[in-house]
């Protein structure tokens, strides 16, 4: 025992040197194992771990701390490897196995620190121990049963070690190892980032846990995004991920707002390239380059940077020689899409970095000598840019050779197939690409820019080509061609020419069609098919075959005619009626003599079309339209007439019939839209879509174009509105769209068709819905609403209880914002916004999008002011469906921060916004998805935004400028305005589910300084809350009277202002409850003395004297003869945060003295049996609740809050010292026994009036 008595300081002074510095841990590691060896273990192993006890007091981790415990650690492993084997026959890894036990056996207290020391001590142990390390069976299910109790702490920081330490635990082979389960867990659903980050570092990558990595990558912390794409990065995993994960990872990663992800990203990028042997091609094609090209882009964009200059040259260099000839044009084998997409964007990275040199060497050059010293070392680069530019760039000549045999071989393959295949879709890809090339050429050369342009308009006007093509077509001739005038008028002409051609293409192909039917009839009637013919002409077989030749007719008989025709058909269409009501009413004798009419006159009108035109019409009987439908049968054209003009004549006659029918006093512009839906149905459908293409993609390109000019009005009645009604939906959503880009140009002509995108809104697809919801959203932002006013009055009448609606002429509406109260205004407005409205709640996911956008829109362009509109973006924001719909989500989260930031009148927009969108979270029914929301973030949402600390610099600026001498930095109206809507919601309807969340509001608001009538509104109004609202609330009540008495001190005032007049409204307010028998009941027979002890400020008291005067007063108060909750409930400290709870309760929380218990206790008696019908709860509620003042009635004297307490408390102390604790004790015995003869004297009385 004396050697141990003398070993055990030399312990010491080696624990408390290795926290010095950590250099010297080597050399008391070898003084440690000496002691080890020469002393017994088991004195060893008592005095090392008592020193260790001393490691897990405290869990700050100062350096000083996470030295002794990194010591700690080194000192048992290495102790636990290099020890030799011991006399007494102990194991040498003894020490080991007794830290884990000491760790096990202290894993489990109540304080955090021993939790936190002891988790982090199995983690390093098990760290540091190495990879090939053993553990005993029974140690290791310990171990796990450890870390996994601690991996589910309620504290973030011993959930961390936790996940640390299991990351050596784990089975990757496993699918149920426990250990990968909990890891999955907590990386996905823990609270905390830091622990989700620390559970994620800890999984082995396997394909079991590579989906939940991916997920990470989209993670609300920047930090557990950046692990995510680091783990990727380091295992370089490419092929056990599909396309589609893949892109969405390269485009999340390398679009993201923190740096650090991005570059996480880029590495990922990086390792995937380095992984495929850094072939550029190979990159491509793991990505799907050909569908979604903006992912492949982005991926060489943020590739190319990170090369090596050596490694770049040779990228481009052993690419060029694989893939490009000797015309620096791909080869015919090697032109798939990933070949020329690299060659398109390789030539604009190296194009961006010569510019760049260039424009470095130009600055360079004008500074002082040394920095032209550093431009002459690194002007080589430029030169090597250069070359290999050179290398792969291609002259213009050689450029449209290429682009012309791209197109042929295109053409090809679409006269092969009809309906588009890979190959098309391909052979498209390439072409576009090889199109989008052209902006890097150098188009200086005259000959080859003059041979580009018209190749290029050649293929515009083309019918053949498709209408893909339109928009890098048109790009390259916009380059060619910079007046924006002349560039508009020509393409008027080319869409003209366009369709011109494609009718000539339609004539041949009808006649090559015609030549065909003729071929098969001469050929049939070679053959001996003449007895057939004759037959169905009416003649015998040995008859000839004889058919008259159509003789020419003067104009006046072709005009009777006609005439005749028409006539005819008027007639027919009369009879077609009557017979369908003979058909209906069932006269069927009738019906047959109006069938043999029809019949007769249908066949005189197939002589007088075979007069007019020489063809033989069948007879045939009229559709249910009334309109002829012709037979099968093949019809027999005259020798003499040729099959093209016969054609003509046969499609213009039958069109012609419902022409004549028109009202001849009709618009002629609707004459020309109706003559042109038959026109274009009669062309292709490539044809008329490349039309509206053109269009559209030249008002697009056309920024400097403010007014619409004649060309394009023409092509509006000739071409985009026929369109709007075709039957192909592609063209119809074109055509909706040049639609919508003419009306942005033309007010006149918005207002005329503005009920045309209504239609297509109601009624047509989906696809063109979105179109026409973009259309009429644009058309609002930059006309208003107001001029539309008119044109809603046709439209039918809506249900939207939108009544706050403030439509505004300007979109600076702080300058011409007019408040249209009148209720047609507002009726007129509503009926315009109607369709978008209600969509926002549509089950479309691109409707509810384009609704939710567009008016997001009109707000955020200064067109229209609603606090509900906002109350339904929010919901639509907080939806759990629109977190799947990035477009929407991400939308409406800049739109919100804008918005509300931008002025103090849409904060104040913002501010009547809350009560309807928390309206309808509490109402919402289980099945809605609302229901799913979280009200507590969106509470969090609405009072940061409606905080005037959260405007812009440059809008507080302006405020101030405008108020003047009057306006104050520290002003919240908003917030101000809210408390006391809030607080008067809250009073009509204190016990609904809606008036806790409003008080949660209330908790959160910053109210302004210097507002003492406020104040003084807002403390009765608490004070009947603190009456009438549930237990459940009383937390965020003290919050929001800790706010107002925050706001009152930073106004320079004090409580006593506010104490007297709120003492005289809970007077007010709490003497009518009293019973009328209340003098029946038992009072104080003194009045309470003036010394009051404040249990949180004594000093001279320790933590058990306070103790056991609580335990006192309890059992005063529990000798009383009815029911009530304990006064331990008064001692509670109301705070979220466990960290705060002694500050808190320091601070603000409420004073107990052994008067006030007495007072309570009698108080709570007389609540009790005054409300002894109603529930328990009320009882609890009044007992809480502490004296308002020493001199107001045992009626009033239960309710009380912590501050007034305080302030009280405060006053009696500087009146008269506090007294000692004896003299507390002894009266609160006094007034105990007082108090029980009272109640002993009450119940006697009330049994005498019983009997």
């Amino acid at each position: 025992m004396a050697g141990t008595a003398t070993k055990l300081p030399h312990i010491v002074s080696v624990f408390n040197e290795c926290q010095e510095t950590s250099l010297s841990h080597d050399r008391l590691l070898s003084s440690l194992m000496d002691l080890y060896t020469r002393m017994p273990f088991s004195h060893f192993a008592e005095d090392f771990f008592e020193l260790c006890r001393y490691s897990l007091v405290s869990a700050e981790r100062t350096v000083f701390r996470e030295r002794t415990v990194d010591f700690i650690v080194r000192a048992v492993v290495h102790i636990s490897a290099n020890a030799a084997e011991r006399e007494d026959g102990n194991p040498r890894n003894l020490l080991l196995v007794k830290m884990f036990l000491f760790c096990a056996k202290y894993h489990e207290c109540v304080k955090h620190a021993p939790r936190f020391r002891c988790t982090q001590f199995i983690h390093k142990l098990l760290e540091a121990m190495g990879s090939e390390a053993c553990l005993p069976v029974e140690l290791f299910d310990i171990i796990q049963r450890v870390l996994l109790r601690r991996s589910t702490d309620v504290k973030p920081m011993i959930r961390v070690q936790a996940a640390l330490g299991l990351a050596r635990l784990q089975n990757p082979t496993d699918r149920k190892c426990p250990v990968i389960e909990q890891l999955l867990w907590l990386s996905r659903h823990d609270t905390s980032p830091d622990v989700r980050r620390a559970a994620l570092a800890a999984i082995v990558l396997t394909t079991f846990t590579l989906p939940v990595v991916v997920e990470r990558c989209r993670d609300v912390s920047d930090a557990v995004r950046k692990t995510a794409y680091s783990i990727l990065a380091q295992r370089s995993v490419v092929r056990p991920l599909s396309i589609a994960k893949r892109i969405a990872i390269l485009q999340d990663g390398l679009t993201d707002t923190s740096p650090d992800v991005r570059k996480a990203a880029e590495a990922v990028v990086i390792a995937w390239f380095n992984f495929l042997d850094q072939d550029p091609i190979l990159l491509l094609r793991r990505l799907d380059t050909e569908g979604v090209p903006k992912t492949s882009k982005l991926c060489l964009d943020h590739l190319l940077p990170n090369l090596e200059e050596d490694t770049l040259v040779t990228v481009i260099t052993k690419w060029a020689a694989d893939y490009l000839d000797e015309r620096h044009i791909p080869k015919p084998d090697r032109c798939s899409v990933e070949c020329v997409f690299f060659w398109r964007v390789i030539i604009e990275y190296l194009l961006k970095r010569q510019n760049a040199d260039d424009t470095s060497e130009v600055n360079n050059q004008v500074e002082e000598g040394g920095q032209i010293s550093h431009a002459a070392t690194t002007s080589s680069s430029p030169g090597q840019i250069a070359a290999l530019l050179e290398r792969i760039t291609p002259s213009v000549s050689d450029y449209v050779n290429f682009i012309i045999h791209r197109v042929d071989s295109l053409l090809v393959l679409l006269r092969a197939d009809v309906d588009y295949n890979e190959n098309v879709m391909e052979a498209e890809s390439v072409l576009e690409h090889v199109l989008l090339l052209c902006e890097s050429l150098d188009l200086s050369d005259e000959f080859g820019r003059r041979r580009l342009f018209d190749v290029v308009r050649g293929w515009l006007v083309c019918p053949q080509v498709p209408a893909s093509l339109t928009k890098f077509l048109l790009k390259i001739y916009f380059n060619l061609e910079s007046n924006v005038q002349n560039r508009v008028l020509k393409v008027a002409e080319m869409t003209s020419e366009l369709l011109e051609s494609a009718e000539e293409a339609t004539k041949q192909q009808n006649l090559s069609v015609q030549t065909t039917v003729l071929t098969a009839a001469g050929t049939s009637s070679n053959h001996g098919d003449v007895s057939s013919r004759a037959l169905s002409d009416g003649r015998s077989p040995a008859e000839p075959s004889h058919q008259p030749q159509a003789k020419p007719l003067n104009k006046a008989r072709e005009t009777y005619l006609r005439i005749k025709v028409a006539e005819l058909k008027v007639k027919l269409n009369e009879l077609n009626e009557s017979l369908s009501e003979c058909i209906r009413v069932k006269d069927f004798e009738r019906a047959t003599s109006l069938r043999d009419e029809c019949a007769r006159l249908e066949g005189e009108r197939s002589a007088l079309l075979h007069e007019l035109t020489g063809i033989n019409l069948p007879i045939c009987m009229s559709d249910t339209n009334g309109r002829p439908a012709l037979s099968a049968s093949s019809v027999h054209v005259s020798g003499t007439m040729k099959a093209e003009t016969v054609t003509e004549e046969v499609v213009e006659i039958i069109d012609s019939e419902e022409e004549e029918e028109e009202n001849d006093e009709s618009d002629p512009k609707v004459i020309l839209v109706r003559r042109q839906i038959k026109y274009l149905s009669r062309l292709s459908a490539d044809v008329v879509l490349k039309a509206n293409k053109m269009v559209v993609v030249t008002i697009q390109k056309s920024p400097s174009l403010w007014s619409l000019p004649p060309s394009l009005r023409s092509l509006l009645y000739n071409l985009i509105l026929p369109s709007v009604q075709h039957t192909d939906l592609a063209i119809r959503n074109q055509a909706i769209l040049a639609l919508g880009l003419c009306c942005t140009l033309d007010l006149a002509l918005t207002k005329s068709y503005l009920s045309l995108f209504y239609e297509a809104v109601k009624l047509d697809h989906a696809t063109v819905r979105v179109t026409a919801i973009n259309c009429i959203i644009d058309v609002f932002v930059i006309f208003g609403l107001h001029p539309f006013l008119e044109v809603a009055e046709k439209f039918d009448e809506v249900d939207l209880d939108i009544g706050d609606l403030v439509l505004l002429k300007s979109g600076r509406f702080y300058s011409g914002a007019i408040n249209t109260t009148a209720s047609e205004t507002i009726s007129l407005a509503l009926r315009l916004l109607a369709p978008m409205v209600e969509l926002i709640d549509s089950d479309d996911a691109d409707l509810r999008t384009a609704a939710g956008v567009g008016v997001a829109k009109l707000f955020i362009f200064g067109r229209l002011l609603s606090g509900r509109l906002i109350s339904r973006l929010l919901l639509l924001w907080f939806n759990p469906q629109t977190a799947e719909l990035p477009t929407l989500s991400q939308s409406l989260g800049v739109f919100f921060t804008d918005f509300a930031c931008s002025s103090p009148e849409r904060q104040a927009c913002v501010a009547d916004a809350v009560l309807p969108t928390l309206t309808i979270l509490v109402a919402a029914p289980a099945t809605s998805a609302l229901s799913e929301i979280d009200p507590g973030l969106v509470v969090d949402l609405l009072a940061r935004l409606t905080d005037a600390s959260c405007l812009f610099p440059k809008v507080q600026s302006r405020v101030a400028a405008d108020g003047g001498e009057d306006y104050k930095s520290t002003d919240n109206p908003c917030h101000d305005d809210l408390a006391m809507r809030l607080s008067n919601r809250v009073l009509n309807a204190p016990q609904s589910a809606e008036a806790r969340l409003y008080i949660r509001v209330l908790s959160q608001l910053r109210l302004s300084p210097y507002k003492a009538q406020l104040y003084k509104d807002l403390l009765r109004m608490t004070d009947l809350m603190f009456k009438k609202v549930e237990r459940s609330a009383f937390l965020s009540l003290h919050r929001f009277r800790k706010n107002i008495q925050a706001s009152i001190s930073a106004s320079g005032l004090t409580m006593d202002d506010f104490l007297l007049e709120g003492s005289d409204v809970v007077v007010q307010q709490s003497a009518p409850s009293l019973s009328p028998h209340a003098e029946d009941r038992p009072t104080l027979l003194e009045s309470p003395g003036p010394s009051k002890l404040n249990l949180e400020e004594e000093e001279g008291l320790s933590q058990r004297t306070l103790i056991a005067q609580n335990a006192e007063l309890r059992s005063t108060v529990a000798g009383l003869s009815f029911r009530s909750p304990s006064l331990a409930s008064k001692l509670l400290v109301f705070s979220d945060d466990e960290n705060n709870d002694k500050k808190e309760g320091e601070g603000e929380g409420i004073v107990i003295s052994e008067k006030e218990g007495e007072e309570d206790g009698e108080a709570s008696m007389i609540q009790t049996r005054q409300t002894s019908s109603k529930p328990l709860t009320r009882s609890r509620i009044r007992v809480c609740k502490t004296p308002t003042t020493t001199t107001t009635t045992t009626a009033t004297r239960n309710i009380r809050t912590a501050p007034k307490a305080r302030v009280a408390s405060v006053v009696d102390r500087e009146a008269m010292p506090p007294p000692s604790s004896s003299i507390a004790k002894n009266n609160v015995r006094k007034k105990s026994e007082a108090l029980r003869s009272n109640v002993r004297r009450s119940s006697a009385c009330s049994s005498t009036r019983k009997k």
